[in-house]
């Protein structure tokens, strides 16, 4: 999913799986341009689900967008955290397979040295 939504309001419904002693993996796609807003010309952008689409010059907006895009990236990040929730942020440009077995690697490797630490 991309997650566009209230950053609390789906950290808690994700605690309601580990509240009940589920294991909670957030695979967290996103596209290339949401999180560097490339953008330099006129563009048209789509609203997020109900907001129109809008026509505008990105260029006086691309700080502001990049600084909430980050605060808000780094809430949901911290929230997966507090709460033992694995996150794994997937690039559109990356392939599934690809994230997945580095995800995969990451977690067998994570798992072999808390084994140890036991």
């Amino acid at each position: 999913s991309d997650f566009f939504d209230d950053v609390d309001r789906v950290i808690s419904a994700l605690q309601h799986f580990r509240h009940k002693r589920h294991e909670v993996i957030v695979f967290h796609v996103l596209d290339a341009a949401e999180m560097t807003f490339p953008f330099t010309e006129l563009t048209l952008f789509d609203g997020l689900e109900e907001y129109p689409k809008l026509r505008i010059d990105p260029k006086p907006l691309r700080k502001e967008y990049l600084n909430i895009f980050n605060e808000w990236l780094g809430r949901f990040r911290r929230g997966c955290s507090r709460n033992q929730i694995d996150y794994v942020l997937i690039n559109t440009d990356q392939r599934l397979d690809v994230a997945l077995t580095a995800y995969l690697a990451t977690r067998a490797a994570t798992s072999r040295r808390d084994t140890r630490k036991a």
